[in-house]
């Protein structure tokens, strides 16, 4: 921009608080395509000139009118914009992502998206691709496998409401333009999330009471309590009894926040917990706490509270089998000739049943005994515990007769590194299988 005449040109601005371009130059970019010029007039009457120029525009002009006017004794009219350092480049204005379709199907997993940038003559093509929630978290509902300037390649994983994000940082380093196109998987199956790595609040997809986004991807309850609950988390069939939940109050005093297998109207109440700490602003702070009972499978977890907090998410401590309790029924496979799978044993163990558990790493963690839950109404019931590796072995563990589930432990040694476990039930046996563990 160039201003001579009875006028000067004493700043540019185009509204963009991310851009730190000094306002005291000739040449700004635009922003939303908008530029505000600031002009003043000089010591005395006449016309001012105004021109535009641009790479990708025809120049204008325009004239304007300083008028006489009494001028105060010791005011500056001399301060002016000078000539600073100008640029040819063309930023990237508008991003086009174009499909076939928006929809993911089974018969339709992949899906190309072109990338149109315009004006087509722009100087950047540098490209940022993410898959995200409608609030900007980062999805597992799909993937990318393929992305340049020129296009991106999504797989769609499961079924569910996304966004695919185009941002464009228009040779600087922070985003300046965005683009986004709504996508649905149908027909493909739930989506899992994991609880050992955080499952952020506002991946959410149940809600009651006073409840809105949160800062920094959470959930906020309001004064008058809320809750929200995320669904499809599986646990595995090990499962865990702890929690990690950072959260965000303002208050100096204890708050309770409550957790539910499942939401707190038909759920079960699996934790009811005190926070308090020193409030730091707009800060996080995590505790650690013990649920009443150990999650497997996969289950809804809600949060509750009756006052504003703000919780990020949730995220569970990682169990390993080699070291935990392991259900009987979460077993790898069974065959046999007698025996029922309940809901938390395997139950009338009869002739000839193998137990298969997969493989288990002693690498670390070498054990020295095997501590079995269950019962038998013999006196005595032999159970095989068979350790398949080149640091296995094969134990006779003498099951005493009881009525109620007992745990009893049998000693090992000589185990470690990785051996395939199983358990074998001989003729003769009648035994109620509910758990074990390596100690």
């Amino acid at each position: 921009m160039e201003v001579t005449g009875a006028g000067r040109l004493i700043g540019l601005d185009n509204g963009d608080s991310q851009d730190f371009e000094q306002y005291k130059g000739i040449s700004r970019r635009l922003f939303s395509g908008k530029l505000l010029a600031i002009i003043a007039a000089k010591d005395k009457p006449g016309d001012i000139n105004v021109s535009i120029s641009s790479p990708s525009a025809i120049g204008m002009e325009l004239t304007l009118k300083a008028v006489p006017a009494e001028v105060p004794e010791g005011v500056s009219c001399i301060e002016e914009n000078s000539g600073s350092f100008i640029t040819d480049d063309i930023p990237v204005r508008k991003i086009e992502l174009i499909s076939e379709s928006r929809t993911f199907t089974p018969e339709r997993r992949t899906m190309r998206f072109s990338t149109v940038l315009h004006p087509a003559n722009a100087s950047y093509s540098d490209m940022t691709y993410r898959l995200t929630s409608a609030n900007g978290i980062d999805t597992k509902l799909a993937k990318i496998t393929d992305a340049d300037s020129s296009g991106v390649t999504v797989e769609c994983i499961s079924d569910g409401e996304f966004y695919l994000r185009a941002l464009c940082r228009n040779g600087t380093d922070r985003v300046k333009l965005m683009s986004a196109v709504k996508l649905t998987g149908k027909g493909l199956g739930s989506a899992f999330h994991d609880p050992y790595s955080l499952i952020e609040s506002g991946l959410c997809s149940l809600t009651g009471g006073d409840v809105k986004n949160g800062i920094d991807h959470g959930m906020r309850t309001g004064i008058g309590g809320g809750w929200f609950g995320i669904e499809n988390i599986d646990f595995g069939d090990v499962g865990t009894d702890t929690v990690t939940i950072p959260v965000f109050t303002e208050r100096e005093d204890e708050i309770r926040i409550r957790l539910y297998d499942g939401t707190p109207e038909k759920g079960e109440l699996i934790g009811d917990f005190g926070y308090c700490r020193p409030s730091k602003w707009l800060e996080y702070q995590a505790e650690t706490y013990r649920l009443t009972k150990t999650l497997r499978g996969v289950h809804t977890i809600s949060a509750a509270a009756d006052v504003k907090a703000d919780i990020k998410g949730f995220l569970f401590e990682k169990r390993y089998k080699e070291t935990s309790e392991i259900p009987a029924v979460s077993r790898e496979s069974i065959y046999g000739d007698k025996y029922t799978v309940e809901q938390d044993a395997v139950t009338g163990i009869g002739n000839n049943v193998i137990l298969g558990f997969g493989e288990f790493d002693f690498t670390a963690h070498k054990p020295d005994k095997i501590i079995i839950t269950g019962r038998t109404r013999l006196a005595v019931n032999s159970i095989q515990v068979i350790l398949d590796g080149e640091h296995g072995g094969r134990f006779v563990c003498e099951f005493a007769g009881s009525e109620g589930y007992v745990p009893r432990e049998f000693p090992m040694t000589g185990i470690s590194g990785r051996v395939k476990v199983s358990f074998v039930f001989l003729p003769g046996c009648d035994f109620d299988f509910r758990s074990f563990m390596f100690v």
